[in-house]
């Protein structure tokens, strides 16, 4: 709950900046557009924060015949990590990940793409699903939610400075360096530090260590996902990255090199101690 208090906070003073800027540039007319346009914000920022994500991805629900025993290890994980078991989907990505997002603990989805099911053995798969508990229950699915959304209001708005006034729409595509664009990301990146720091991850990381009983075989999932994504890279929105177990953008990206995931290497360590495996 600290990560969405500390969102929350962002907001508020996101808000009070733009009223401020209205009731200066407008006067009184300008501060009752400043504020209907405040409040359709964080209504955006809020009641869409996870229909967003659905939408954009391919969800096929898991019911009935579960061959993989997905159903059962989650609901031992839960039961011991003392969280609400997700709903669990099934998407067609291009590499094997997870992805788990929500409003709140109680209505949190967990996807996991149908490669990585091929990918995985039976104790890799278990070991992916303790992460995957233990991310619900130290990293806060609001705040991860609402977060994407206002980035991805956030980035539409500097890629559209960046085509009009940096005339970027006319440069090949390799060619445009979209200043305001990488401007807003390093201060999403600072922002998301602010509310979920490294910490959390690492204790993230140290539950589902407990849960399975032993670390190795949390950093082994680790190392095999990050070695994957290496060489197969996804093509998600910029504003979803932070919500995969492992970075899923491209290694050369500009944007990878800011990570919202702490380095999967930094990770290992603080499980067993070395690196590599």
């Amino acid at each position: 709950m600290q990560a969405t208090k500390k969102f929350y906070f962002t907001l508020i003073l996101l808000s009070l900046a733009c009223l401020w800027l209205g009731q200066h540039l407008g006067q009184r007319q300008g501060l009752l557009i400043a504020f209907f346009l405040v409040f359709a914000l964080n209504t955006y920022v809020y009641y869409f924060s996870d229909l967003r994500i659905k939408h954009h991805l391919q969800l096929q629900a898991i019911e009935g015949h579960d061959p993989w025993g997905i159903l059962e290890i989650l609901n031992q994980h839960c039961q011991k990590a003392y969280v609400p078991v997700p709903k669990v989907f099934l998407s067609p990505f291009t590499s094997p990940t997870a992805i788990n997002f929500g409003k709140h603990m109680n209505s949190n989805y967990l996807v996991l793409s149908e490669k990585l099911l091929t990918y995985l053995n039976p104790k890799e798969l278990e070991a992916l699903l303790a992460i995957e508990v233990a991310r619900i229950k130290h990293l806060d699915s609001l705040a991860l939610a609402m977060f994407g959304n206002l980035m991805a209001l956030c980035l539409n708005l500097a890629k559209f400075i960046d085509y009009v006034l940096f005339l970027q729409f006319f440069l090949p595509k390799q060619k445009r360096w979209m200043p305001m664009s990488k401007i807003f990301l390093a201060l999403f990146r600072l922002l998301y530090f602010l509310c979920i720091p490294n910490r959390v991850y690492y204790e993230a990381d140290a539950l589902a260590a407990r849960l399975v009983q032993d670390p190795k075989d949390i950093a082994q999932v680790l190392w095999k996902l990050e070695s994957y994504t290496a060489t197969q890279p996804m093509q998600v929105p910029h504003d979803m990255a932070h919500l995969f177990v492992v970075n899923p953008l491209p290694k050369e990206d500009w944007y990878s090199r800011l990570g919202y995931q702490p380095n999967f290497e930094q990770r290992i360590r603080k499980l067993i101690g070395y690196f590599p495996i």
